[in-house]
This record gives C-alpha cells, sequence and structure tokens, in this order.
C-alpha cells in the first residue's frame, strides 16, 4: 500500500496508524481531517527493544490518542501535537 493508500483507509476506517515515517507527521499538520496517528522517534531499536517500550508505554499511549490526533512518541516522553 502507498502512503496515501494508508492515509485513506485508516481514515475511513477510524484506525491510528503506528509509524515511524514523518510523512504522516507533516500530512496531518497540513490537512483539517486526518487519522490519529502515532509517530515514534525512538532511533534505530532492535525488535526486542520496540515491545519492552509497547510494554512500558501502551496503556499511556491509548490515553493520549484518544484525546489527540497526533502524538509523537519518543524514549522518554510523549507529546501531544494536534
Amino acid at each position: 500500500m502507498t502512503d496515501e493508500e494508508v492515509w485513506d483507509y485508516a481514515l475511513e476506517k477510524g484506525y491510528t496508524i503506528l509509524t515511524k515515517d514523518s510523512d504522516f507527521y507533516y500530512k496531518c499538520l497540513k490537512n483539517k481531517v486526518s487519522p490519529k496517528i502515532i509517530q515514534f522517534r525512538l532511533g534505530n531499536v532492535t525488535l526486542k527493544q520496540l515491545h519492552e517500550y509497547f510494554k512500558e508505554h501502551w496503556e499511556e499511549l491509548v490515553r493520549q490518542i484518544e484525546q489527540a490526533t497526533l502524538v509523537l512518541a519518543e524514549r522518554d516522553k510523549l507529546t501531544i501535537l494536534v
């Protein structure tokens, strides 16, 4: 799927896009209507480290995205932008 197809599908179904790709971040800032997006800014992590991150932060990610459209997830903080 292209980024555009992922965007449209998430918007249509009410899904949240989880991504490391900054293209979705910029698209969200430019568009009036956007699916919910969590952009991960964790650097290069192993799959094990990613699982540990989700295990440690998942509940907070869910709480934040329920209130926002765009959340930046970094190693030591979550930032709500939109």
